[in-house]
This record gives structure tokens, C-alpha cells and sequence, in this order.
């Protein structure tokens, strides 16, 4: 980028994707079954510049709480 400033070049980076034209890719976690707290999928893994639609879903009556400062740093 350096190179592209010193010759004059106009260069912005931007992520890869626009994600307006993008249909969301799916990505389900189960908070765990009666009784038993747990994530499955225990890691997720996103790409820059894909659209994701993430669904926590629990099977239980028991709340669960789905929080992480790391991955809401990330977006």
C-alpha cells in the first residue's frame, strides 16, 4: 500500500464480497439438550467478505447465555 500511495495510485482495501448481493450462509448452534449446557459446533469459523446468518437454537427449557467479547471484536 505504500508503493500504491507514493506513486499517486488511488487504492482503498476493501473486504472481498459485496455483501448486499450476497444470500447468508446458515450457520446453526445448538446451546445443548435438557440437562446438559454445551455448544455444538464447540468452533466456528467465518471468512471475511461472506455473508453469515447465525441461529443459536435450544432445545431445553433452560436459558442459555451465548456471549463472547473475542467474536464481537471481530465483526
Amino acid at each position: 500500500m505504500a508503493v500504491a500511495m507514493a506513486a499517486g495510485l488511488n487504492f482503498t482495501a476493501h473486504a472481498a464480497g459485496d455483501l448486499s448481493k450476497q444470500h447468508p450462509v446458515k450457520v446453526t448452534v445448538e446451546l445443548g439438550k435438557p440437562g446438559k449446557h454445551e455448544f455444538v459446533p464447540n468452533k466456528l469459523r467465518f471468512e471475511t467478505g461472506k455473508l453469515y446468518k447465525l441461529v443459536l437454537k435450544n432445545a431445553s427449557a433452560d436459558p442459555h447465555y451465548f456471549t463472547s467479547h473475542g467474536f464481537t471484536q471481530m465483526i
